[in-house]
């Protein structure tokens, strides 16, 4: 008998606290300062145009690197 009232206790207390994590979690996020749709689109756009840009800059050194390797040890 008191086998089965130390499982249910332990239950319990793992029941309590998820349903205290999950109600912390919940209350944190409420907390939370979101940032405006407009400044979300503008870093958006920002991160975008830089990654296009690297992107194109890598590939351009690539090529003109590739065609200079291939002159010198042709």
């Amino acid at each position: 008998m008191a086998v089965n009232e130390q499982k249910t206790q332990t239950t319990r207390k793992n029941g309590n606290f998820f349903s205290r994590v999950l109600r912390e979690i919940k209350a944190e996020i409420k907390r939370i300062t979101w940032p405006e749709r407009e400044n979300v689109k503008k870093a958006t756009k920002s991160v975008l145009l830089f990654t296009i840009f690297f992107a194109v800059l890598i590939g351009l050194l690539d090529l003109g690197l590739n065609n200079l390797y291939k002159l010198i040890f042709k």
